[in-house]
């Protein structure tokens, strides 16, 4: 598991712009991570704005979502991963 935690950090760092990156890390430390490194990686999320990702843009244009946070886009787009 912390293998997989490095990866997905160094993808964050090469690409912080890619907010699917962001919603698979997250999905990762909802079933793996403590809530004190979830609430971490929320904030960085939160910091960066992504913007980009095929999912993440779907998401984040949509019209219902146009009010929403980015914590909240985060939060639908992992839920959009999952299916």
């Amino acid at each position: 598991l912390e293998k997989a935690q490095s990866w997905f950090e160094k993808a964050l760092v090469l690409d912080a712009d890619r907010g699917d990156s962001w919603a698979w890390y997250y999905k990762f430390l909802v079933q793996h991570g403590t809530d004190e490194k979830r609430a971490d990686m929320v904030t960085k999320c939160v910091l960066n704005e992504p913007r980009h990702g095929e999912v993440w843009q779907a998401v984040a244009k949509n019209p219902k979502n146009a009010k929403k946070s980015v914590e909240e886009i985060l939060k639908l787009v992992a839920a959009e991963l999952e299916q």
